[in-house]
């Protein structure tokens, strides 16, 4: 097993990486255990031609990605998926081992991380078993930094799309996790847990979203369409331009209808004040 995965730790006696593969709670119960606030996006690489395995690597670090593991073979592949966070993989079909690239893709279709396949020649074949996954794209060899950044930004641009169609059904999809959003900053997106987010600031059709750190992200989004994007109960539109995190609340003055979060004061709308009155426990 893996240094520093989670081979060695245990819950109730059962090994986690073993509870995770038996399906026996979620991944995104294991990505909790494993990640702690922002992180670049980390992309597994399956490739058993180590000259273009090297040249993958390069791509991904030259575009401005982590590099979680590069192997060559279906059992290391499966060892990494379940051993480490991954984001996002890329993977040729014919890799060494007992498993294809499809195969691994179908195995771990639960775990609902985004696959970009990779193959010498296309066919129908592969394309059809490809599409048996959380299939994200499908490339065929060589590919240039270009065409590898394009088909990753547009990957992860459905991960947006597909949660926002998600939340406004009201269903779950699995393409995203729940307690995660990717930013995108400097042509990266970032990965970040809706844990962190403290503030959301609306103006016009951009938000400002400060995190637990007192970093932020501003993002071309109106504030309605990100609230929906918010899974957390813990969240609330306190005003048309603020939503705020009701744990990060510092102060609130009921009296000039204000809170303040990460030392910032924001307006506090009647109808919101009315409802934290009754929602906050004062001991005067």
């Amino acid at each position: 097993m893996l240094a520093g995965g989670l081979s060695s730790l245990t819950l109730f006696g059962h090994s986690i990486a073993k509870l995770v593969k038996e399906k026996y709670f979620c991944y995104p119960v294991y990505q909790h255990i494993l990640y702690n606030l922002k992180t670049e996006l980390s992309i597994l690489i399956v490739e058993d031609e180590p000259s273009f395995a090297l040249e993958l690597e390069m791509l991904v670090q030259d575009i401005g990605y982590k590099v979680a593991a590069v192997v060559d073979n279906s059992a290391d592949a499966l060892e990494v998926i379940f051993d480490q966070a991954v984001d996002f993989i890329l993977m040729d079909i014919d890799i060494r081992g007992k498993l294809s690239g499809t195969e691994i893709g179908k195995r771990i279709r639960f775990l609902n991380i985004p696959i970009l396949f990779i193959t010498s020649f296309g066919n129908e074949a592969h394309y059809e078993e490809a599409l048996k996954s959380n299939f994200a794209g499908y490339l065929v060899k060589p590919i240039d930094k270009y065409t590898l950044r394009t088909s990753i930004t547009l990957a992860i641009s459905n991960l947006f799309l597909r949660q926002e169609a998600s939340q406004r059904q009201g269903g779950e999809d699995g393409f995203v996790l729940n307690e995660f959003l990717f930013f995108k900053k400097d042509r990266v997106y970032h990965k970040v847990a809706e844990r962190d987010i403290v503030l959301v600031e609306g103006a016009d059709d951009y938000v400002k979203v400060h995190l637990s750190d007192e970093t932020h992200f501003l993002l071309r989004k109106t504030l309605k369409v990100f609230e929906r994007l918010l899974t957390n109960t813990d969240f609330l539109r306190i005003h048309r331009s603020y939503i705020v995190r009701l744990s990060a609340i510092k102060t609130i003055d009921f009296n000039d209808k204000t809170l303040t979060i990460l030392d910032k004061e924001i307006p506090l709308s009647r109808q919101r004040r009315s409802e934290l009155e009754k929602m906050v426990r004062r001991v005067d």
